[in-house]
């Protein structure tokens, strides 16, 4: 699985787009197995909190498949 780390910036219910360090917009979906619940998506996003992304990327989607979401302060959030 693949990490990236950055802030959330837009959630539309399962969907949201992540903003890395060098600003660049990277759109994923929540896995439907992800260990994320998908209605904690809006505080992150109007927190700012820097959280770590686990991801698969099949090349083809529109979007990264994230599978788990991490909070520096806190750990895991799951």
């Amino acid at each position: 699985m693949t990490r990236l780390e950055g802030a959330i910036t837009l959630v539309q219910e399962r969907r949201f787009q992540l903003v890395d360090e060098r600003g660049i917009a990277h759109p994923f979906t929540l896995a439907a197995d992800a260990s994320f619940d998908p209605s904690e998506l809006p505080a992150l996003a109007r927190s700012g909190q820097r959280v770590r992304v686990e991801y698969t990327d099949d090349g083809e989607a529109l979007s990264h498949v994230a599978h788990d979401l991490m909070t520096f302060d806190r750990g895991s959030t799951r």
